[in-house]
């Protein structure tokens, strides 16, 4: 659209993360010595990050439990989440089996298929349109320079970010994060808030566990995330249902609404992120 090549632009999403067929083991430096699955590469990134802050199980455990049971709680009242029946307490997230140390059950997203649809167009064709629309007001990407058990030797691993994302991504929106009233995070496992919390410069560095086993994150904090349920509770989208659930934030008709909400946050894999505005 910027360079006129085109008016309206449909992305969409769809799996069958269920129904295929398994895909082979993937990279031959990490597969043959059992490291094989996303999960395992995220509970690496939770080991670094316990590692480096010094946080003991327990603490570590509020932390992502924090995340869990929250999103739980929006998933409840979202009609559209898979596990909107189903109740999560701090209590059940801690009793949960761990699945690859410390990751328990509770940390990981829902694989299941479905499908999701945006359309994007110029704000001048949006006026024309009937409906609520919503500005892009930054977008940035970025990609694992080479393949994410690759990444897994780099010093930094509590970190997704390169230096200088936030501010890059910020300065494009002409807006602070303290500026953003919702966030919706890309939880593929539940060690992907606090990382992105903290590499967005949403909370400092370290202060993910005070933040989220308060309820920062939660109805009334100072940042809601995943209003949806996220990954973990509505379902795994690869992301795209945070871009529509903040979407929906900003026109009003979120089933957990936040009051006011003029701006969002959204990540999805690695670093790539945008946000968005109230048009």
């Amino acid at each position: 659209m910027r360079f006129g090549r085109g008016e309206r632009v449909l992305a969409e999403e769809g799996d069958w993360l269920v129904s295929r067929q398994p895909e082979p083991p993937g990279d031959i430096y990490s597969a043959p010595f059992g490291l094989l699955v996303p999960g395992q590469h995220h509970a690496l990134y939770a080991q670094s990050y316990m590692g480096h802050y010094g946080l003991d199980e327990e603490r570590f455990t509020d932390m992502l439990g924090g995340v869990a049971v929250t999103q739980r709680g929006y998933a409840n009242r979202n009609p559209r989440a898979l596990l909107k029946d189903k109740s999560l307490s701090l209590d059940d997230y801690r009793a949960g089996r761990v699945i690859t140390h410390p990751l328990r059950i509770y940390d990981y997203c829902l694989e299941t298929d479905g499908a999701m649809a945006m359309v994007i167009v110029s704000q001048e064709k949006a006026r024309e349109l009937s409906g609520k629309a919503v500005d892009v007001l930054a977008a940035g990407q970025y990609i694992f320079p080479g393949s994410v058990p690759m990444y897994l030797y780099a010093e930094k691993t509590y970190s997704l970010a390169p230096e200088g994302a936030a501010q890059q991504l910020f300065g494009r929106a002409g807006l602070s994060a303290s500026d953003i009233d919702v966030a919706m995070i890309y939880d593929a496992t539940s060690m992907m808030v606090p990382i992105a919390l903290e590499d967005f410069g949403f909370i400092g560095r370290g202060e993910a566990a005070d933040f989220l086993s308060s309820g920062g994150n939660g109805p009334g904090g100072p940042l809601p995330v995943n209003t949806h349920g996220g990954l973990l509770s509505e379902g795994y989208f690869h992301g795209l249902n945070t871009i529509a659930e903040g979407v929906r934030q900003l026109r009003g008709d979120s089933h957990n609404q936040v009051e006011g909400a003029e701006t969002a946050f959204v990540t999805l894999r690695g670093a790539s992120s945008m946000v968005l505005g109230r048009a």
